[in-house]
């Protein structure tokens, strides 16, 4: 006598079958390009936002970073690109577009703008604005002047999680060489990194760089 199959053995199969057509449904999936970030808030001056396009498969995994892609702002009198940056003008929203292609498909992407506070008072800040540059060259990483005895005299803490040390030990170490408030081309933290005085940490910083 041919035995019936229970309820749970019934059950089980049909979920093992929903996984199996679910990832031979993700198999053959195309992947798709994404345009990051999704929306971008600018609400300074001086602000700046890196846009880029990235693979991302049907799982929802980024993968590569897309080349030749093309950025462009629908209102040029609020937001303007620059290589691969949206930059401020005015207050106000705008779109950026970009195009390009994808496993030989062409695709368009958009990113909503909004931009503020383009009229108030600009205040630079330590925090905000050096820390963050010495993070982004690495240098206060392990390997540089995070490292516990720092490199050739010259320590910042690891990461930058002590701003109130960091910023005493560029300006009030070394007799206050490492700046030159009358002449601040001459400062050794610009001069060291952008190798106009040697440097073992390399070239870290050009010049012509808003860094």
């Amino acid at each position: 006598m041919q035995s019936i199959p229970s309820p749970y053995s019934a059950m089980k199969f049909l979920a093992t079958l929903a996984i199996v057509c679910l990832f031979a449904a993700n198999a053959f999936a195309a992947d798709v390009a994404i345009l990051l970030p999704t929306e971008v808030k600018l609400s300074s001056p001086v602000g700046r936002q890196s846009l880029i396009v990235q693979r991302q498969d049907a799982a929802g995994n980024l993968r590569e970073q897309l080349a030749n892609i093309e950025l462009s702002s629908s209102d040029e009198r609020i937001v303007r690109i620059e290589e691969n940056q949206a930059v401020p003008v005015a207050n106000g929203t705008a779109t950026i577009t970009a195009g390009g292609r994808l496993d030989g498909k062409e695709f368009s992407l958009t990113s909503k703008v909004t931009v503020t506070n383009q009229k108030e008072p600009f205040a630079w800040s330590f925090r905000n604005h050096v820390e963050s540059v010495l993070s982004k060259q690495g240098c206060n990483g392990g390997a540089c002047h995070g490292a516990r005895a720092g490199q050739k005299g010259f320590r910042l803490t690891l990461f930058g999680f002590d701003v109130d040390a960091d910023y005493s030990y560029l300006t009030k170490q070394a007799v206050g060489r490492r700046i030159v408030p009358s002449d601040p081309g001459r400062s050794l933290i610009l001069t060291k990194p952008t190798g106009l005085l040697p440097h073992k940490g390399g070239v870290r910083l050009d010049p012509d760089s808003p860094e």
